[in-house]
C-alpha cells in the first residue's frame, strides 16, 4: 500500500452483477500523485493492469501518459507498477488491475459479453431494462432558484 493517506484501494475476491460472476482477484485504485511524486505498487505475476489518467501527466515505463489517456502494462512477472508525476502539476489516476479471467470477450458498442449471442441478447433486452428501471431515466434539470427581493 502507498501509505500517503490520499489513495483509495478496493480489493475483491468475488464480484456479481446481473448474473455475471468472477472469482478472480482484482485491485481498483484511485491515486492522486503530487507534482514530482512517484507512486509504486507491486503486482502479482501475470496480472493485467490498466492505468487511466484523469488529470495531469504520468510517466509509466518511460512513456508519458496524459490526461484522458489510457495505457496497459505488459503481463510480465511481479515487477509491479511505477507512476511518476511529470509536467509540473498534480496527477489523478485510476489503476485497474486483476488476474485474467481466461474467458472469451466479445465487445459490441457498450456491451461486453462472453459470446456474440449474449451480446445480441443484451442489445435486445436493454430498451426493456431501461423502461422498467425508472432510476435509469434521464432527469429534468431542477427549476431555477428564485432570489428574494431586497
Amino acid at each position: 500500500r502507498c501509505g500517503c493517506g490520499t489513495c483509495f484501494f478496493f480489493t475483491a475476491r468475488r464480484v456479481s452483477f446481473l448474473g455475471a460472476e468472477t472469482y478472480s482477484p482484482m485491485r481498483i485504485e484511485h491515486v492522486e500523485i503530487g507534482a514530482g511524486g512517484v507512486y509504486e505498487q507491486s503486482l502479482p505475476e501475470g496480472w493485467t493492469c490498466i492505468v487511466y489518467v484523469r488529470r495531469g501527466t504520468v510517466a509509466v515505463g518511460g512513456e508519458e501518459v496524459g490526461m484522458h489517456e489510457t495505457c496497459q502494462l505488459a503481463r510480465r512477472g511481479g515487477d509491479g507498477l511505477s507512476l511518476a508525476c511529470v509536467g509540473g502539476q498534480d496527477a489523478d489516476v485510476l489503476v485497474l488491475a486483476g488476474e485474467p479471467l481466461g474467458a472469451p470477450v466479445v465487445a459490441s458498442g457498450t456491451m461486453v459479453m462472453n459470446s456474440q449471442a449474449r451480446s445480441a441478447e443484451s442489445h435486445r433486452e436493454l430498451p426493456r431494462l431501461i423502461w422498467e428501471s425508472p432510476s435509469l431515466w434521464p432527469r429534468p434539470p431542477p427549476p431555477p432558484q428564485s432570489r428574494p427581493s431586497s
